[in-house]
Formats: structure tokens, sequence, C-alpha cells
């Protein structure tokens, strides 16, 4: 499949290899170890944590049609040649694993010709690794991260060529989208219109570098950290959308009671920084104020929390 139809789905590739296309199941396996004590005549008993279990994942992959063994020996000539390096999970983002190869993978020739299906499994080969607290989940966290990541990207990049290029446009354009999200969060600015066309031009941009990146490396080992840097990056813009649209400031309808013009709402609901703010009145209200100069009475209106007191 070519795109996911998975809400918020953050991609899946191991070693640099998009494992995202051919999902179709994955489980996972993220448990406390627990040492329960309990004492001979009493009821109960206490728990002690000893930490965390290696986070473990099942992933089913199926490649279909007639290019399903171009599609996969790649990918399994990789785990052959070393079963570890950097896993980008859909859901925990980035973390070293070993693959644990599979069991069982299938055709059934009879009832589904050209589908190859293989469970893969792998194993966290991280140590004292843990979530993000929510204390570094905010928009001002999540911004820090892309441009973190950028400028590790722009270090591990090739320092000349096709693929120099195509990466410095991308940190370029996930660096400005990070800006431009940050500083919607903080005036409510019009998130559909104007933030996801310039996520849409970042998830572009990330797969022209990849591509770019892999034509550079080839099959060298570099190939795999820098491709996964790539996907951090993005994934790290695609966590700062979610944010800014979790946190930010929420709209609220506002009924035009009279005959106004754009300017003059704007500074009643923001004071002086009013006008600097009309373009972000517009764009929240796509298709509802045909002539900014003459908004009439009864129109109804998204609008961020006034900043002023006279509503």
């Amino acid at each position: 499949m070519n795109k996911s139809v998975i809400s918020d789905f953050q991609g899946c590739s191991f070693k640099g290899i998009d494992l995202g296309r051919f999902i179709v199941e994955w489980k996972d396996t993220r448990e406390p170890s627990l040492a329960v004590h309990r004492y001979p005549k009493r009821d109960g008993g206490e728990v002690e944590t000893l930490g965390r279990n290696p986070h473990e994942v099942k992933v089913t992959l199926a490649f279909a049609g007639p290019s399903w063994r171009k599609d996969w020996l790649p990918i399994a000539a990789s785990i052959d040649d070393d079963p570890k390096g950097p896993l980008v999970h859909p859901v925990y983002g980035r973390m070293q694993a070993a693959c644990q190869g599979f069991n069982s993978a299938t055709m059934n020739v009879e009832l589904a010709a050209n589908l190859y299906t293989v469970p893969l499994g792998f194993i966290e080969d991280n140590v004292d690794t843990r979530l993000p607290s929510q204390m570094t989940t905010g928009p001002a966290a999540k911004q820090a991260l892309v441009q973190a990541t950028g400028a590790a990207l722009l270090k591990k990049s090739p320092p000349s060529g096709p693929a120099r290029t195509n990466v410095f446009r991308f940190i370029t354009t996930a660096t400005g989208y990070a800006t431009s999200a940050l500083a919607a969060y903080e005036v409510a600015a019009g998130f559909d219109r104007t933030l996801s066309g310039q996520l849409e031009n970042v998830r572009q941009d990330a797969a022209d570098a990849r591509a770019a990146l892999r034509v550079a490396f080839g099959s060298d080992v570099t190939s795999y950290e820098t491709v996964a840097l790539a996907e951090e990056l993005y994934d790290a813009c695609v966590q700062l959308d979610d944010a800014v649209r979790a946190d930010g400031p929420q709209l609220r309808v506002y009924t035009v009671p009279a005959l106004t013009n754009l300017a003059a709402l704007a500074v009643r609901f923001y004071g002086s920084d009013g006008i600097s703010r009309m373009t972000e009145i517009l764009a929240n209200n796509a298709g509802r104020i045909p002539n900014p100069a003459a908004i009439r009475a009864g129109t109804e209106l998204l609008m961020a929390p006034p900043t002023t007191s006279f509503v």
C-alpha cells in the first residue's frame, strides 16, 4: 500500500529500510519487571519495581504482487548481514533494536499466490531509556527536537553533491515549518489552511532526502543512521503538529453583532496586536469573510481567545 490509512501513523523502518508500506499488523509488549514479595500468614503482598523489560515488537509484513520477492529479499539480506540497528517504531519512535528474525513466513499458492506474509520480531537494544515525560512533550520542546534532529542530520549527510542539497532543503523546510507551527500555537492560527500545507511539503522533501541519501551512501552502514535521522526529523515535525493541535488555544464561535470591518474586529479582540493578527482571523475563517471591509451582522466567526475584556 502506498499510503497508510492509519491516523497519526509515524512510519516504520529498520536500518533505514522502509517497512511502513508493507505493514498489515504489529503487536507490542512493554512490561515492567516486577518482584512480588509474599509473607507467610499475611494477606496480600508487596510489589517491587525492578525496571522495565525490553520492548518487544512483532511486525507482520505482507509482500504482494509480482515484485514480492524483490521487495522482501533486500530486507532479509540486511537482517542476515547484521540483525542490530535503529528501528523507527510507528508509535514509540526511534530505538536501537535487534531483529529476532521470523518464524513461519507463509504463502498460500492456491488461495493467494504472490502474497508472502512475514512475521518479524524485534527486541529493544537500549538501556535506561524512557518515553518523554509530559514536561517534554509541549510544542516548544517539539520545536527544539526538530532543530536538534536537523542539526544531527546535517552533520551526518555528505559534505557535497545532490544528497547534501536535498538534505539541506529538507532541513530548511522542516525547521521553517517548526517556526510557523510554534507561532501558530501561540496565536491559534488556522492550522488546516496554513500548517497542513507546510507539513505536506516537509513530507515530500523528506522522501526526496531519503532517496538521495540512499543513492549517495549505497549499502554503507552510514546510510542506515543517516536515513533514520531523516525519518526522525519528519517524525519530530509530525509530533510538533500533534502537540500544536492538542495544546493550542481553542477557537471559539463569535457572532458579529453589527456590520463591521476586519481591522476594527481584530483590535476589539486583541488590542494593539489586532492589526498583526488579521491574517490569522482570515485563515481561521476561510470562506466566511467575503469582504473584510464589511463583515455582515450575524456572521459566525472562529476566533482565538480575546486578549481584551470587551467580550
